[in-house]
């Protein structure tokens, strides 16, 4: 028995740390680990929210690809952009600004967005307050971060620019905390886009009005990391517009919202900076 016993641990030993390799042959599918893919989703909402919208999307893309995709990400703006610049994801669906600078500092490409869809900022006061913009001279305004395109950098700009003022802008963490700021009372005006806008329950959006749209610039679209092959990159491509031509898939898609999914390039975003008259 202490023979065995002294064979039995040798040949666990052997199998625990032997750093050989299995031959091919041996291996059956369910051997074999699939790849699996990071995917992150820019912080718009809360994360309940975003898991809500990009779960089911992303299981529906593994069914299309046949590929594992990981709903990542972070809840702060700041913490997903350094993620972001390091190169820590695999796909992203980002801002306009993120494209650009992930697309110079990482290689990043944009592969897919909403090509019938582009991006304003807008800016939303209380319904009784006045609409006149240039009153907020010197005034605490709310933003979703420092650089979220149409809701943050276009808008000062064009606050600074346009209307000749100067505001105190205040970051909070999402479109939504802006929202819900400025219902409070907390700061007289806020940053938005019209998407996260019109998600807003009634009783919130109905208490506050719409006093300033931004240019238009093109729409939220999904990244690539420079190391994904080809290959992936394409069935991706093609299973998500596969997904905005099937009904039920779409309805999916629409939530995030996006109405046509459409394949894009980099180039659409590496100009967008001169376009937005930055």
């Amino acid at each position: 028995m202490k023979y065995l016993k002294i064979n039995f641990l040798t040949l666990l030993s052997v199998l625990l740390f032997w750093n050989g390799t299995i031959p091919n042959e041996s291996l059956t599918n369910k051997d074999v680990p699939q790849a699996s893919y990071s995917f992150a989703i820019v912080p718009q909402f809360h994360s309940q929210s975003l898991f809500r919208i990009w779960n089911p999307i992303l299981k529906e893309l593994s069914k299309e690809t046949g590929i594992k995709f990981k709903l990542t990400g972070n809840s702060s703006f700041v913490n997903f952009e350094k993620d972001l610049a390091e190169g820590k994801y695999d796909f992203a669906y980002v801002n306009p600004y993120h494209a650009v600078m992930a697309g110079k500092k990482q290689k990043y490409e944009a592969i897919l967005s909403d090509s019938k869809k582009q991006v304003q900022g807008i800016l939303v006061v209380k319904r009784d307050a006045s609409s006149k913009v240039n009153q907020l001279k010197g005034k605490q305004v709310a933003f979703p971060s420092p650089n979220t395109l149409a809701s943050s950098i276009l808008m000062r700009s064009e606050l600074k620019n346009k209307f000749k003022i100067q505001v105190k802008p205040e970051y909070m963490k999402t479109h939504t905390d802006v929202y819900m700021k400025v219902y409070q009372g907390n700061y007289q005006a806020g940053g938005g886009v019209e998407s996260t806008f019109s998600k807003l329950s009634p009783r919130i959006k109905n208490a506050l009005k719409i006093v300033h749209r931004t240019e238009k610039i093109p729409s939220h679209p999904i990244i690539v990391s420079s190391e994904i092959p080809a290959d992936i990159r394409k069935k991706v491509i093609n299973a998500f517009i596969k997904m905005g031509k099937n009904p039920s898939t779409k309805a999916l898609l629409q939530k995030i919202p996006v109405d046509n999914m459409s394949k894009t390039s980099q180039s659409v975003y590496k100009n967008i900076m001169f376009t937005a008259g930055l």
